[in-house]
């Protein structure tokens, strides 16, 4: 278990060269149009490359401030450590094919559009059609299959026993908090409107009923 951790702490250094990059696109006036934030191996992160989550981020929940310079970090963090991944997969030659991006796709389009109801509120989200966010999309497919494929080769064959799972808690219980109890609720609605030929049947019957209990009807 050990030997694991620690391979995953290398992993983390591994061909890591993170540093401030002043190359930038400026336009005729002056205005920075984008730039390099960080290097991971031969990997580039633009600013360009930021926005984009933040703005994903943005559509799933609008009340997150996109320029909130700790939230920027965060995004910037989860972008380094999904790099490094990548550049450790592919340096184990691992491989992704084009049958298992497509896969993938069609799982993402059903998450699509459970989360926004349907194809064309993904389309009219994203102002492109389907097949532009197939194409914008297939390289973020790619790598996270390369992620999750190493993430198998290193843990794959990792047993851990009940037993541990209860030292680690009891080790570190004093860290981890409580989790309160939580539920989700929903509910359906559909809201129906009557023809005036039932609301007249309803009527009828409503009132035949009250004239029985008025004389006195038994039920």
């Amino acid at each position: 278990m050990k030997r694991y951790l620690i391979y995953i702490a290398c992993l983390l250094f591994f061909i890591f060269c993170l540093s401030p990059v002043s190359s930038q696109l400026s336009n005729d006036q002056g205005m920075t149009l984008d730039k390099i934030v960080a290097i991971v191996g031969e990997e580039i992160i633009m600013q360009s490359d930021i926005d984009g989550r933040l703005a994903i981020l943005k559509q799933q929940n609008p009340k997150i401030d996109v320029n909130d310079p700790a939230l920027r970090q965060k995004v910037l963090d989860a972008a380094i450590n999904e790099y490094l991944v990548v550049s450790k997969a592919i340096e184990d030659s691992i491989v992704v094919t084009e049958e298992e991006i497509n896969e993938k796709w069609e799982e993402a389009k059903a998450d699509f559009i459970q989360y926004y109801g349907s194809l064309k509120r993904v389309e009219d989200i994203y102002g492109m059609s389907l097949s532009r966010i197939q194409l914008e999309h297939r390289d973020i497919v790619r790598k996270q299959l390369l992620a999750q494929k190493l993430q198998y080769k290193i843990f794959g064959n990792v047993k851990i026993s009940p037993k541990e799972v209860e030292e680690f808690y009891n080790l570190y219980k004093d860290s981890l908090g409580i989790i309160p109890l939580q539920m989700d609720l929903y509910h359906i609605v559909k809201y129906t409107s009557a023809s005036a030929k039932a609301k007249e049947e309803t009527y009828e019957l409503a009132k035949k009923v009250r004239d029985s209990i008025v004389r006195g009807g038994l039920f």
